[in-house]
């Protein structure tokens, strides 16, 4: 009986952290249009220019940790 109970304890964590997603990253994707898109210098505020016209597609994916 102490055999199975020690079974049980070792995996129950793995279990729960299986079905929670554990601590692996998450990926989201999302579309920018990037005529909305509006770059500023940190320090002062001022507007840069950014030439897009050669941009016709991109792709960008961020991962962050799941958060319990």
């Amino acid at each position: 009986m102490n055999h199975h109970l020690k079974i049980v304890l070792m995996i129950l964590p793995l279990t729960m952290l299986t079905a929670c997603g554990g601590e692996a990253p998450t990926e989201e994707n999302f579309t920018v249009n990037l005529d909305t898109v509006d770059v500023r210098l940190a320090g002062s505020g001022e507007a840069v220019t950014v030439d897009t016209s050669g941009v016709n597609s991109g792709t960008l994916t961020l991962k962050k940790n799941a958060t319990p």
